[in-house]
This record gives C-alpha cells, sequence and structure tokens, in this order.
C-alpha cells in the first residue's frame, strides 16, 4: 500500500484485519477477490441483476463466542445494522473452516471458495469429470457446493456436488449440445454419484442416441429391466430383441434433442388384429429413469 494512494478494496482489508487478526488478511484478500467474481458471473444468484444486494460475511469464533463482519461486494465497505441493504443475498465465510484461491488445470482457470474438506472432494470429482470430457470449459468457479462451467459467449453450465448428489442446470439449453459437451465423462458421473437430478437423466438419454450400441447399453441398464410383464412378454417373443432396439433407436434418433419433456413415449401397434397399442413411457425423475405402461403423448410410433 506504501507509494500509491490506498483503493477502497485495501481500506475494506485493513479494517477486516483490525476485526479479525493480520494472519488472515491473505485468506481475506482471496475470499474477496472470488466472491466479486462470482457476483459478475451472469448465471450466478448473487449477481445483482436477480434484485439482490451480495454480501460477504467473515465470520470466526473466539472460544465460544462467534464474531461476524458483513462486507458489500458492490461497494466494498463494512456493514452494520444502519447501512444493512434490505435485499441481501449473503455468502458466509467462515476464516478457520473456509478456503478461497485459484489454480489451473486442462488449461481451465478455476477459481473456488468454500470449506476446505468439501472443496478438496468436489475438485477431486470435478477434475475427473473435466479429463472426461469432450469440450471443457475455459474457466471454473466453485462456490461451496456449486459450480459454474464458463464457455465462449458467457455461456455457463451449473453444477451441484453435495456429498454423493450431482445437479446438473445449463443456459446453454440443448441436450444434444450438452451431451457433445460432456461426452464419456456421463457414464462417470453415473456411477460415482449415488444421486442425480432429472436434467441429468435427460442429457444421459441424450448421449445415449449418438450411437446404436451406446443406446443398447442404456436400453438394457435403464429401461428393460423396469418394463412390466406385458412389455417383457413382447419383448422376449420375438426372435432377436436387438432388431427391436434398433428399430427403436433410428426412430428416436430423428426426434428433437434439444428439449426433451419428462417423458418420452414409444408406442407400439402391434399387427395382430386383437392386440391393443402397448406402449412403453420413458420417464425422467429426480429418482432415475422409470418406466410406465401408458404414454400420454407418444413421440414415437412404431409398427410390428
Amino acid at each position: 500500500m506504501e507509494g500509491r494512494s490506498m483503493t477502497r478494496e485495501d481500506v475494506l482489508i485493513k479494517d477486516l484485519i483490525y476485526h479479525f487478526s493480520q494472519a488472515y488478511e491473505e485468506k481475506i484478500k482471496s475470499a474477496i477477490k472470488i466472491s466479486r467474481e462470482i457476483v459478475n458471473m451472469p448465471i450466478s444468484p448473487f449477481n445483482p441483476s436477480k434484485g439482490y444486494h451480495p454480501v460477504l460475511v467473515f465470520r470466526k469464533y473466539f472460544g465460544g463466542v462467534k464474531k461476524e463482519v458483513p462486507v458489500s461486494l458492490l461497494e466494498l465497505k463494512v456493514l452494520n445494522r444502519y447501512n444493512m441493504p434490505p435485499w441481501k443475498k449473503t455468502i458466509v465465510f467462515d476464516l478457520d473452516t473456509d478456503t478461497a484461491g485459484e489454480y489451473t488445470f486442462n488449461n481451465a482457470h478455476i477459481m473456488y471458495i468454500g470449506n476446505s474438506r468439501s472443496i478438496e472432494y468436489i475438485t477431486k470429482k470435478l477434475q475427473e469429470i473435466l479429463k472426461l470430457m469432450r469440450k471443457p470449459p475455459i474457466g471454473v468457479t466453485i462456490c461451496y457446493e456449486e459450480i459454474y462451467l464458463e464457455y465462449e459467449s458467457s455461456k455457463f453450465i451449473k453444477l451441484e456436488i453435495h456429498g454423493g448428489e450431482f445437479r446438473i442446470e445449463s443456459k446453454i439449453s440443448e441436450y444434444k449440445v450438452l451431451a457433445r459437451i460432456f461426452g464419456r465423462a456421463l457414464p462417470y458421473i453415473e456411477s460415482t454419484f449415488r444421486s442425480k437430478n432429472k436434467e441429468f437423466y435427460k442429457l444421459l438419454f441424450a448421449y445415449s442416441l449418438e450411437s446404436r450400441s451406446e443406446f443398447e447399453s442404456f436400453f438394457m441398464r435403464y429401461i428393460y429391466p423396469k418394463l412390466n410383464p406385458e412389455q417383457k412378454e413382447f419383448l422376449d417373443e420375438m426372435h432377436d430383441y436387438r432388431n427391436f432396439i434398433t428399430l427403436l433407436y433410428d426412430n428416436l434418433a430423428r426426434i428433437n434433442r434439444g428439449t426433451f419433456q419428462d417423458e418420452v413415449g414409444v408406442r407400439i401397434n402391434r399387427r395382430i388384429s386383437y392386440a391393443r397399442p402397448l406402449d412403453i413411457a420413458i420417464r425422467f425423475t429426480d429418482g432415475g429413469i422409470q418406466v410406465g405402461r401408458e404414454a400420454f403423448n407418444p413421440l414415437v410410433t412404431l409398427y410390428l
């Protein structure tokens, strides 16, 4: 700070060192820097465009006494009860247990802020995902359990990793585009995390439609075991069920893979006159892929 005028950030850091101690200076600087980067991301819930004032709260326990100092990430000043914005979104940074920093991995600039143990777990899983992706991001920001993958033209993919849970949310809305981006990372995610959201399963379905062999693997793992007795009997009566899978794949591969509803319905019109149509409803849920006996709005109709 010597030899130049103190900036607003310099004054803020000096105030925070006064409240806590010189030993936390670098950690405080890193937390402010990463938090401000998060605030500037359009997809971030802390972005001011969402209608909230972003606040970073520094916390530390002195014995059994908790001390908290809130900071405005827009005005770079310490807040109190008199100047606290009424509509705020808060990041709480614990000086004892949390960490913040940045590094480069696979040519991607990675920034992180969060609980030290949680960040260590998340970065380990994330690095495996990045290594398997067909198109790795140009930047990654980890904010506690939330992960933002940045691509060209300010496109973002939001992930959440919380223990064995994985969630995906994207502003790149087309599943076929996402499937190309993630590639072989998708089977890794499926096998690594015990719980995924329905958006992930839609993405996994789109990925399976990239090739006939991938679709057969998908069908035999997620659909066949959940068929009801009538559906299974129909499949078992065929001389070669692979012909059916090929026909189904050829038809599904032609549907619009840009977006999916929560159900992809297949209707099979059987040539035997007395046999009613047979439906297979592939349903995407937060609990996994379910298979129903009635398709409410069939996307594909087969004649067998």
